[in-house]
């Protein structure tokens, strides 16, 4: 389910931006300093090395300044430590990191993932899917058929600072008018061409070009591949240099559907003592699904992290799903019974009854109950039966 958008690196594409940009007859913008000496990456891995100056994550050296923001609502930012970064080449090739954000402490559950990318290299033990190296063992289970420049489905866990690959599903190859999506660094703008991550996309009166073009910004590309290997642009979004507002919450699963290249999740919001609500998040390629706790499946709890977009929709950037936990709890009722769905105190606890709770008709306010409910992520117990101690002595 978790995957994510691919940045094409074909030798033909490059190497035709390259011999453009060197024509100015094509008014082509060459950018004012070569890649990677300018742009904002993002990336995730496992913090290697802590200095006063400078960290080491994901093998990739970076520089914290005073402005650099560290994180760490999800735990403590030390060696061993899951995290996301955003970080700015410098023009002398310094990568200065923007934040850090902790997104798994030091000896959490293993690092679950999925995505999609372009495969640059098959050996017998190690793959490069997506320029993330794959550890391959006798139990990765491939399908179809691999080889360099093929896109493929992964997913792999983190073993020993190695991507182990559990499931690789090999797509078929790029074949001519086949539509091409992926998102990089715009690096030269031009008339009749841009670069993006080093990939030539040529442009015309056709394309839709959304947002104000800037060498450095990221831009989301739609395009379609030719049959010599060149990309026409379709569709240019480039993205804001500020990050629209992230909104977070969390919630049941009630629902999962899949709408065309995406699906909608329904998830019903319970926050202790407010009003229970409904919102949907849209789930695609993009979005990292933490499945490590358990499967994303309704019924489940999900912490969300979701971006608004023009219309108003709720995209998922990434969701941590877990497995609410059966339990028993002893109090007493309220001194009133507010009908259902209402939250009711009960031994210190916040439970939520809700229409389908069992509940006898006979129940007094105030008086011993017994609780069997699941507990949610965040503590509040989803009430299945309500019994009085007088009813159930045992």
């Amino acid at each position: 389910m978790v995957q994510r958008r691919y940045i094409l690196t074909s030798t033909v594409l490059i190497f035709s931006a390259l011999l453009l940009l060197g024509f100015p007859a094509l008014g082509v913008a060459v950018p004012s300093q070569p890649s990677p000496s300018a742009g904002v990456v993002r990336f995730e891995g496992k913090i290697e090395a802590i200095t006063a100056s400078q960290w080491t994550i994901r093998g990739k050296t970076l520089f914290l300044s005073p402005e650099t923001e560290v994180l760490e609502e999800a735990g403590r930012a030390e060696v061993g430590a899951w995290a996301s970064v955003q970080a700015t080449w410098r023009s002398r090739g310094e990568l200065w990191a923007d934040w850090i954000r902790v997104l798994r402490p030091a000896g959490s559950v293993e690092q679950m993932t999925e995505f999609t990318g372009l495969i640059e290299k098959v050996g017998e033990d190690s793959w490069i899917v997506g320029g993330i190296e794959l550890c391959i063992t006798p139990d990765t289970i491939i399908e179809g058929r691999p080889k360099p420049g093929v896109p493929a489905g992964v997913r792999a866990r983190l073993v020993d600072d190695c991507w182990q690959a559990l499931e690789i599903r090999v797509y078929r190859a790029l074949d001519e008018g086949q539509d091409v999506e992926f998102e990089g660094v715009i690096q030269a703008i031009g008339p009749a061409l841009w670069v993006v991550s080093g990939v030539a996309v040529e442009v015309d009166e056709t394309t839709i070009i959304v947002g104000e073009p800037q060498i450095g910004r990221l831009a989301e590309v739609t395009a379609v591949l030719q049959t010599d290997g060149r990309l026409r642009g379709q569709h240019l979004r480039v993205l804001p240099a500020e990050d629209p507002e992230v909104v977070e919450f969390s919630g049941l699963v009630l629902e999962m559907r899949s709408i065309e290249q995406h699906q909608e999740w329904d998830i019903l919001r319970l926050e202790p003592s407010a009003a229970a609500s409904t919102a949907t998040i849209l789930v695609d390629q993009r979005t990292f699904v933490d499945q490590s706790r358990a499967l994303a499946a309704p019924g489940m709890w999900v912490d969300a992290e979701s971006q608004s977009d023009d219309l108003a929709r709720l995209w998922a950037q990434r969701i941590r799903v877990e497995r609410p936990i059966p339990v028993v709890v002893v109090g007493a009722s309220p001194s009133d019974l507010p009908a259902a769905p209402s939250w009711w105190p009960v031994d210190g606890r916040w439970v939520y009854v809700h229409s389908e709770t069992a509940l006898p008709l006979s129940l007094i306010a105030g008086t011993p109950v017994q609780v069997e409910g699941l507990t949610m992520g965040n503590g509040a117990i989803w009430a299945d039966q309500i019994t009085p101690l007088e009813a159930n002595p045992d």
